[in-house]
């Protein structure tokens, strides 16, 4: 079943096109927690699975009403991938802390391939670069040990890998000598 085109929905799936009059309380209730949830925001499949597992829908209802939430365009995993990404990646994370994110989502791996297709190494770096400059009025008056500390475990919680903390954190320290002298 592809989650982008609603007409290849599973054929055998009775209760995701039942329509309303047909359903049964349970069923109902599903939906509606489900629309209730994603009324708020944006939310992936597996959130919106794990919202009415917690609820205790049981998972011969949780499943259709899932399948019922994707044909009518309520949840859609490979729209909610590019978006995020490209919120992440205005923040400045890292490619792999994005790529966390989105999998501790429940996003299949293909989507967030997709959403990180054009992700550029280079500007990766220069997202490092400027988020270690706003950290760097911080930094001054400090030993150089605590510097180099503080900026590379900013850095690397950011998600950002060692080859890239590395040139990044030596840059900014010797700027920090430079103006120090």
């Amino acid at each position: 079943m592809d989650p982008l085109n609603p007409e290849s929905a599973p054929g055998d799936d009775f209760l995701a096109y039942k329509p309303a009059s047909e359903l049964t309380r349970l069923e109902r209730r599903a939906r509606n927690i489900a629309i209730y949830r994603v009324a708020q925001r944006a939310l992936t499949e597996q959130q919106v699975r794990e919202a009415l597992i917690k609820k205790e829908i049981p998972l011969e209802i949780v499943e259709p009403t899932i399948d019922w939430l994707r044909s009518e365009g309520y949840v859609n995993d490979a729209y909610y991938a590019s978006e995020r990404a490209r919120g992440k990646m205005e923040k400045g994370l890292s490619e792999r802390a994005i790529r966390t994110d989105l999998q501790r989502k429940g996003i299949d791996r293909e989507f967030i391939d997709e959403a990180l297709k054009d992700w550029d190494p280079i500007a990766e770096e220069n997202a490092a670069r400027e988020l270690a400059q706003k950290k760097k009025p911080s930094l001054r008056g400090l030993p150089k040990q605590k510097q180099y500390a503080r900026l590379s475990g900013f850095l690397s919680r950011k998600g950002y890998p060692f080859s890239i903390v590395s040139e990044v954190v030596a840059s900014i320290l010797l700027d920090l000598e430079e103006e120090q002298e």
